[in-house]
């Protein structure tokens, strides 16, 4: 049996079924979601990984909240600030996964950043700490690596996520305006 998985309308992504019987208590066997779900994020082809730690416990409201400024912020240093203007395809993209979130809240990001805008973007994030992360998380330190094996960093950012996890992508922050022209 082949399962279909329809792609959402925003996204220009067709995926390839697999034959993988569902389990009984899901539509999609688990091990044919994780697997769409690693196509998804290599398909974006992810240029850095980057892990931003609160060290603190953060609701998931507030993550969410700060990655939509943060990404603003991100945009507005690498493109000035008309950034809004420029082509999605030449902005950056992210998808983060948040761990622990009632302890030592911290979020997985696989980032696309174009290749003219890779040493700018890296040098947002120096070190281990750096004023720009600090803006959002005062204790905050992150950890910035150029990604050569997106397939592996996308398995690891998403190791805790569940079947039935929520996952944060800039998407959500482009007005629905913007997403369909």
């Amino acid at each position: 049996m082949q399962a279909a998985i329809p792609s959402p309308a925003f996204f220009s992504l067709t995926f390839q079924p697999v034959n993988i019987e569902p389990s009984s208590s899901s539509p999609l066997a688990p091990g044919l979601l994780r697997a769409q779900r690693l196509r998804f994020l290599t398909d974006q082809r992810p240029t850095h990984a980057l892990t931003l730690a609160f060290n603190t416990t953060v609701p998931p409201r507030t993550v969410r909240a700060v990655l939509d400024d943060l990404h603003a912020h991100m945009d507005r240093a690498l493109f000035g600030r008309r950034f809004n203007a420029k082509p999605l395809d030449r902005r950056t993209w992210f998808a983060a996964f948040v761990e622990h979130p009632d302890t030592n809240t911290h979020a997985h990001l696989l980032v696309r950043v174009t290749e003219d805008r890779h040493d700018a973007f890296e040098a947002l994030f120096p070190g281990d700490r750096g004023a720009f992360w600090c803006r959002w998380a005062a204790r905050g330190t992150h950890v910035l690596r150029r990604i050569f094996d997106a397939e592996g960093w996308a398995d690891y950012s998403t190791k805790h996520l569940r079947p039935d996890g929520d996952w944060i992508t800039s998407d959500e922050f482009v007005p629905a305006r913007i997403l369909a022209a």
